[in-house]
């Protein structure tokens, strides 16, 4: 139970926990609280039920102060649950091997490097993210109130069920729409559309305008959904203005992505390594070198916003 897990986390001082949200006496989200208000560089790792109530409790759980999730899903009625344990939980574990930044509280703004008003505004804007990126998200969009400007695709590493729960809770924040994208849609301005979990998300040209295509295909750098594969499609039929934003999150998605929109001209932003939760994708565009500016976490809804 919880408070068993507070004594030990006291008595051991581990450098990770894995954590189950549904304990008696004290539960998980209470544990996390607990542990955050001294100590911020335990890693946890919380495992969810993949239902409604556990995609919320598991967001709440992330801006609470957990660094990564594990759906229960992924062992249910399988034979096999320690060795499907070991394939989604062990690369959730090194990812953690360098050292890992917990989102702090907003800073006040700081003065960004480049002026918005001296680029091109966009016509498009892409967000991709992984690990830590429902915090940085919720950061993000709780400073976007008032948006009115091009569309937002969102690609967020989460399984069926998160998505839709992080856009209502996105949507919340910002005081506008934030959609879990649905096959067919039409691209509208002033409204995010966010890749459902287990699909890619696609962009399309029509003779009724941009509309949205979800796919089923293999995975991609073993996710699904895959920046690489939005980024790809808006390179391939967008010919206007794009700004990329890459977020927190493990491993290279969105690298070769980013390198198609930026052969097209478009602008590619990535998070800097101070406030991601792990550096792996921007991370990875930085060591390519084809990023146009790298922000802080709390410098991007402004520079977004034009507040500069």
């Amino acid at each position: 139970n919880g408070n068993i897990a507070l004594q030990k986390i006291s008595q051991l001082s581990p450098d990770l926990i894995t954590l189950d949200l549904e304990m008696p006496e004290m539960d998980g989200l209470t544990v996390i609280r607990e542990v955050r208000k001294t100590n911020r560089d335990l890693k946890i790792v919380v495992f969810s039920d993949q239902s409604e109530a556990g995609a919320k409790k598991t967001l709440e759980a992330l801006a609470s102060g957990a660094n990564d999730f594990l759906s229960k899903s992924v062992v249910k009625g399988s034979g096999d649950s320690v060795d499907l344990i070991r394939q989604e939980l062990l690369p959730k574990i090194r990812q953690f091997v360098v050292p890992v930044k917990v989102l702090a509280p907003a800073s006040p703004r700081k003065e960004l490097p480049v002026a918005t008003a001296l680029l091109q505004r966009p016509k498009l804007i892409l967000i991709a993210s992984s690990t830590g990126g429902p915090e940085a998200l919720r950061r993000i969009f709780s400073e976007l109130k008032g948006y009115e400007g091009p569309p937002m695709l969102l690609v967020q590493h989460m399984p069926p069920l998160f998505t839709a729960q992080l856009a209502r809770m996105l949507s919340e924040y910002c005081g506008w729409p934030v959609r879990e994208a649905k096959d067919l849609d039409v691209l509208r301005p002033n409204t995010a559309y966010l890749a459902p979990g287990d699909f890619h998300m696609v962009l399309k040209k029509t003779s009724a305008g941009y509309i949205l295509g979800l796919t089923s295909g293999e995975r991609v750098k073993s996710v699904r959904p895959a920046a690489d594969v939005t980024f790809v499609s808006v390179a391939e039929c967008f010919p206007d203005p794009v700004w990329t934003f890459v977020l927190t999150g493990m491993g290279d998605d969105g690298l070769d992505g980013a390198k198609a929109l930026k052969a097209k001209g478009n602008k590619v932003f990535i998070q800097d390594q101070k406030t991601s939760v792990v550096w792996g994708m921007p991370g990875a565009i930085a060591k390519e070198g084809i990023h146009d500016q790298e922000f802080s976490l709390e410098q991007i809804a402004a520079f977004i916003m034009g507040r500069t």
